[in-house]
Formats: C-alpha cells, structure tokens, sequence
C-alpha cells in the first residue's frame, strides 16, 4: 500500500485566516511574563508556517534569539520575508522529529501540533 501523500501548504490560502488564527497567540502572549535567558532568552517556534506569528515573537522579546521550524518549503520561503537575522530567523524541520539542540527559554507551537500524530509522546523530547 502506498502511504498518503505529504500535505501540501499554501501560504497565500493558510493567511487568509491569518487575523482568525493570531488574536489567540496574541492573548497568550500577553500573559507569559519574563522567560529564562531574560532579556535575551531563546525561542523556538515549531510549524512556524508563514511566519507572521513568528515575526510577534520578535516583537515582543526584540533582544530573544529565535528560530522558526517548518517542515513546508512553501511556507518557509513566505516565512523568509519576516527574517530579522540574526535575531529571527527560519529552519527547514519536521516538529515529529525535531530535538532541540541547545536549551530554549520558550517553545511555542501555533496550529501545528494537530498534525503530528501522538504529539504528546514528543513533550519530554522537547523539555
């Protein structure tokens, strides 16, 4: 049997919803206080997709190191266009294999893990 085809991303389609998807990242961000590494802590943004979300990291922690992983090269070339380095910048990953290399003061991941298929096995991989 041959498995699924791997989704296809569209980033002009997934920002049409982008005000819709944002205003609850934007409440959630409005209540993390200071984060480990303050004022400079390291952030991971996992599913980053067109990295507009990423891009409100970078503005609220504007000293932060932080990174956005996508495993869509569609989505990582619209991502491009909020690149910051070496403040923000945006990796090629897959969330279901990630494995974070360095300690992060912040891991957020914003309409992403639905689409990893046990997500909750990958927490302690990733603290």
């Amino acid at each position: 049997m041959t498995p699924p085809p791997e989704p296809t991303w569209d980033p002009r389609q997934y920002l049409r919803h982008a005000d819709h998807r944002t205003r609850p990242f934007q409440d959630l961000l409005a209540r993390i206080g200071d984060l480990p590494g303050h004022p400079a802590p390291r952030i991971a943004d996992l599913g980053c997709g067109a990295g507009n979300v990423t891009a409100l990291l970078a503005d609220r922690w504007p000293q932060a190191r932080i990174t956005g992983y996508d495993s869509s090269p569609q989505m990582l070339a619209e991502a491009a266009a909020h690149a910051r380095p070496p403040q923000l910048d945006f990796v090629a990953a897959d969330a279901a294999t990630w494995t974070p290399t360095e300690t992060y003061g912040l891991i957020v991941s914003t309409s992403a893990l639905q689409w990893i298929p046990g997500h909750t096995d990958h927490f302690p991989r990733w603290l």
